[in-house]
């Protein structure tokens, strides 16, 4: 009996053991799927700063296209305008114009003129919402890399690609 007894004490401590170490592993396992989660958390904030930048990029240069082209707009107004003014000059041929001539002049200028301020106006309202754009895109960017210091994001990737 004495015999048994000490069999089971020994066979008792290796499963002992061996339950010790299954536990270890089982500690490490958790802490590589934690690192995981942690590694995908990073990339998802990557993937999202990526995508704000780009669109950020992208309304910038929707505005320089859209600026460029009501600055020329604006430039072939105003060269209507003179060439309108000119061709009045000349025929009147320094005389003064007629009543008839000069209304007919005058509502063209006061028509482009009109123009001419609905599309300074819609300039400035496209730069405005442009900036304001530009402010929250940036404001999104700085929060989003607040989130994660560049050290900790290049350790994390090296860990993910290790474990890969």
């Amino acid at each position: 009996m004495a015999l048994y007894l000490c069999f089971s004490i020994a066979e008792f401590n290796q499963l002992l053991d061996r339950c010790t170490e299954l536990d270890r592993d089982l500690q490490k396992a958790n802490k590589v799927i934690a690192k995981s989660k942690k590694t995908r958390e990073v990339e998802l904030l990557a993937q999202e700063n990526e995508s704000l930048s780009h669109k950020l990029q992208s309304q910038e240069d929707d505005f320089r296209l859209q600026n460029n082209t009501l600055l020329q707009e604006l430039a072939r107004l105003v060269e209507q305008n003179e060439q309108l003014e000119k061709n009045a000059a000349e025929l009147t041929n320094g005389q003064p114009p007629s009543v008839e001539m000069d209304t007919e002049l005058q509502a063209e200028v006061r028509r482009l003129q009109a123009e001419n301020q609905v599309f300074r106006k819609n300039l400035a309202e496209a730069e405005a919402k442009f900036e304001q754009s530009v402010v929250e895109l940036r404001e999104r960017l700085r929060l989003v890399s607040m989130r994660i210091p560049r050290s900790l994001v290049r350790f994390l990737l090296f860990l993910y690609s290790n474990v890969g």
